[in-house]
């Protein structure tokens, strides 16, 4: 929590966490020449499914190809009826892609080059299909099914990689304890929030214009699932392979990120260092000397808290509230202040602060939040003690499966040290562990 205490009514500088899932993963589509058949259609959205997942060129793809199981032929139907414009929206999208084929072309029952899937309706479909139930919520076995698809077509995520140790200085945001890190990119320096709670990293869309970065722009609706805010279509993102990034003595490569705009406020930044690039590392953070440590990885440790991969980003259960619990949450450097969803808060019976609502911040724009005081929060053995939170509806909660955002309110009271497990089928890690040493004599053990 911010010190001194900003005035509830301007907290918009106060953001809950955006997700950057790794669902969403950058590639250049080349129309293929496939005509003649709706076999050949077919054929054709199944290619695009498995160029999409693993980032190879479709034309490649097309050579490698087996029978669809049943969640692949889902998927390549969504993208065929989608491609012609001859279906409703998508469950979760307000509208059909700009790009979808619809008049005399709709009517065809072959699917000429010209009316082949696009990236968007392959987004789009996999995202559905995959990840969501028909009413547009999302599945709680979402990660699991898009593991399955990854098994079924034989795609492979690609995974970063990182060399190198460093232990560097960094500086905290004005007004609040997020962190920001010198980044090199393409021998130019820039200034990236450290961000836990984002599985991907993101690049500014001026920073990419500068670099004179490629991409391909991704759906604005599926923003709004991996990034807090309820106006996710004022943003554009657009999906990058970025250049290897630097930080101190490490180096990353093969990064998959996301193009947003970072720059205004509450981010105020170039870009944010995600989760595909501190995971390539153990990570050390002494909030007290202001002190950053990237070290060759080790496996997670049975003393530290045990954490759990949950679509490119790391939850734990071991949080209880007022003496109850275990609660899911996810623990998040680029999170101000630690936020309960609304659900949560209704079965702990919490009041809620009779002052005015607040607005939190996020990527996909903003939600409105209420104080509130907790009795006590333990995160495993170590427990704070008349702790204000925010809560607030978003539908991230929901995403991740989680019931609430663990922010730097919390974790800056800790000296940390962060390990992550080996790769999943996703190509992200799927547990880790969490060590914490107070840096206060009051945080009770």
């Amino acid at each position: 929590m911010p010190n001194p205490k900003p005035n509830p009514r301007s907290l918009s500088s106060h953001r809950l966490a955006h997700r950057i899932k790794g669902t969403l993963r950058p590639l250049v589509l080349r129309p293929l020449a496939l005509t003649g058949s709706q076999s050949a259609a077919r054929t054709g959205a199944r290619v695009y499914v498995i160029a999409l997942l693993s980032g190879l060129p479709a034309d490649l793809v097309l050579a490698q190809q087996k029978l669809p199981p049943t969640l692949l032929e889902q998927v390549q139907a969504c993208i065929l009826a989608q491609s012609r414009g001859d279906s409703p929206p998508l469950p979760g999208f307000t509208q059909k892609p700009e790009n979808a084929v619809t008049g005399d072309s709709a009517k065809r029952t072959v699917m000429p080059t010209q009316v082949m899937p696009t990236q968007e309706v392959a987004e789009r479909c996999i995202f559905s299909v995959v990840m969501l139930h028909p009413n547009g919520s999302v599945r709680p076995d979402a990660g699991d099914r898009l593991a399955q698809l990854m098994r079924q077509t034989g795609a492979k995520m690609p995974r970063p990689q990182g060399q190198g140790q460093t232990t560097l200085s960094f500086q905290t945001q004005p007004g609040q304890k997020l962190y920001r890190v010198p980044v090199t990119i393409q021998k130019q320096q820039f200034s990236f929030l450290l961000d836990t709670g984002a599985s991907n990293t993101v690049i500014d869309h001026q920073i990419a214009r500068q670099l004179k970065l490629v991409g391909q722009p991704a759906p604005p609706d599926l923003l709004g699932y991996v990034a807090v805010g309820q106006e996710p279509k004022l943003q554009s993102p657009i999906l990058y392979t970025l250049p290897p990034l630097t930080l101190g003595q490490t180096r990353v490569s093969q990064l998959r990120g996301l193009g947003l705009s970072t720059q205004q406020p509450p981010f105020s930044s170039d870009g944010i260092l995600g989760l595909d690039f501190l995971s390539q590392f153990d990570l050390v953070i002494r909030p007290q000397q202001k002190s950053l440590s990237l070290l060759r990885p080790s496996a997670p440790v049975a003393r530290g808290i045990p954490l759990k991969g949950s679509l490119g980003v790391m939850t734990t259960s071991a949080i209880a509230i007022n003496g109850r619990g275990s609660y899911t949450f996810l623990l998040d450097t680029g999170a101000a202040i630690t936020t309960l969803s609304r659900p949560l808060s209704q079965r702990l019976g919490l009041k809620l602060k009779p002052q005015d609502g607040v607005q939190v911040m996020g990527l996909g724009g903003r939600i409105e939040a209420r104080w509130s005081r907790l009795d006590s929060l333990a995160l495993q053995t170590h427990r704070l003690t008349n702790h204000d939170v925010l809560v607030a509806d978003s539908q991230v909660f929901q995403t991740l499966g989680v019931d609430g955002v663990i922010g730097q309110d919390v974790l800056s009271q800790f000296d940390q040290h962060w390990r992550f497990g080996a790769p999943g089928a996703l190509g992200v890690p799927d547990h880790g562990s969490l060590e914490l040493v107070p840096v206060r004599q009051d945080v009770k053990l």
